[in-house]
């Protein structure tokens, strides 16, 4: 991941099964393992709410590239706040739904 909060760049190898990523707070572990899982569950529209210029996941030589830019037009095609007007999105939420998830679920 290049450009993390405009500046830092980060990465993690996966040589085996499991992984353990050791770092101080603030280092960005946390936002980089929800990229990860952002890119690899195809909830892209996530990544719209980091600050990053580029991410790259790599697996047996193949990248896949995204960027924030593609995760902004991703939000805007789901048009969440249009969504979230209607009557029976608006119910769910009263019910104790996260507008969140309802994303997720669009």
């Amino acid at each position: 991941m290049t450009g993390l909060f405009g500046y830092k760049n980060l990465g993690i190898t996966c040589g085996q099964k499991a992984s353990i990523v050791l770092a101080e707070n603030g280092v960005g572990k946390t936002t980089l393992l929800n990229t990860l899982y952002a890119l690899l569950s195809g909830r892209i529209s996530r990544l719209a709410t980091i600050d990053f210029r580029e991410a790259v996941l790599e697996f047996e030589g193949v990248e896949l590239v995204f960027n924030r830019e593609l995760a902004f037009k991703t939000r805007q095609f789901l048009d969440m706040d249009a969504f979230m007007s209607k009557r029976p999105a608006r119910e769910l939420v009263e019910y104790g739904v996260r507008p969140e998830q309802l994303f997720e679920l669009v």
